[in-house]
């Protein structure tokens, strides 16, 4: 059930349920800003199918953001990264006691600081990431991370509830989510969008080539795809607006400089030590190798 515009609610109240989650009754209603957008739009509709009732707000509704603020339990941001903390100073200030404001940005430390600025003291805030993209089915076995801000009540039936959908929660601090994702979004990205670069100026012919190609070359071919239809103002701000890229970009660039070097020099002896010194993986290698191997036979079937 969707609330009107004009409709006013009454902040829902947490309900102990005979299977020991505690839950919220369905009078609980979440406010999404940024309701519109692709996220925004998914979760609207997990949160309904969970027995919440949604307001969202965009650049077109009718529905503004402080009257959204003013009629819901969790107050959601799921904006751009780019003006999130704007909006976040604008219109924290408005939540009340007994609300929770929370947000879905890949960058988690400064939103939820200025969250935690600029909303009253007496109202909840955390912070949250769904590591998956609006293409995905259902949450069942996807990445959510919080960030434990101040208060605990609706972070503790946010986590629930996602556990209760079999998401794999992660609770951590701000920091050492953004410092994760530099590594798992932003090296990842940074390399897959400078390899198309490169592919791009060595000028080959991207059919023929594909034709010389092993499984794993077409996986990261798929990859490459993936990434490079989505919108580049979007992986612009995880890269751009998260501090701890540069120092995972830098120690990248002085790794494939180091290897450079020797395969400039055609000197195997250094280069089955470098191969050797680079080792991260360790004992889970062969682990990790045989998992590769069944995504490739499948990989293999599809083509």
């Amino acid at each position: 059930m969707k609330l009107k515009p004009n409709e006013s609610v009454g902040h829902g109240t947490l309900k102990h349920s005979k299977n020991g989650d505690d839950l919220v009754n369905n009078k609980t209603v979440i406010g999404i800003i940024g309701g519109t957008g692709k996220m925004g739009k998914w979760f609207r509709k997990f949160f309904e199918k969970n027995g919440c009732r949604i307001l969202a707000c965009g650049k077109k509704t009718k529905l503004k953001h402080r009257e959204l603020i003013e009629k819901s339990d969790i107050i959601i941001f799921s904006v751009p990264i780019g003006i999130t903390v704007d909006l976040i100073k604008k219109y924290a200030k408005f939540a009340k006691k007994g609300q929770a404001i929370t947000d879905f940005t890949s960058i988690k430390e400064a939103p939820l600081k200025a969250m935690l600025q600029y909303a009253p003291k007496d109202v909840e805030v955390f912070g949250m990431h769904p590591v998956f993209g609006p293409s995905v089915l259902n949450i069942k076995d996807q990445a959510v991370v919080l960030c434990p801000g101040r208060g605990r009540k609706w972070f503790t039936w946010m986590k629930k509830l996602m556990r209760k959908r079999k998401a794999h929660i992660k609770v951590v601090n701000a920091s050492k989510h953004d410092e994760m994702m530099a590594i798992i979004q932003g090296s990842t990205h940074f390399r897959t969008i400078s390899f198309e670069n490169a592919l791009k100026k060595l000028d080959f012919n991207f059919d023929e080539m594909i034709t010389f190609a092993s499984p794993i070359y077409k996986a990261r071919m798929l990859l490459l795809g993936r990434i490079m239809v989505q919108d580049p103002e979007l992986y612009a701000e995880i890269l751009i607006q998260n501090k701890d890229t540069l120092k995972v970009v830098r120690q990248l660039r002085k790794s494939t400089n180091e290897l450079e070097k020797i395969i400039k020099k055609k000197d195997k002896k250094a280069f089955v030590k470098y191969f050797k010194e680079s080792a991260y993986i360790g004992a889970r290698a062969k682990n990790l190798g045989k998992q590769s191997d069944k995504l490739l036979n499948k990989l293999t079937e599809v083509d």
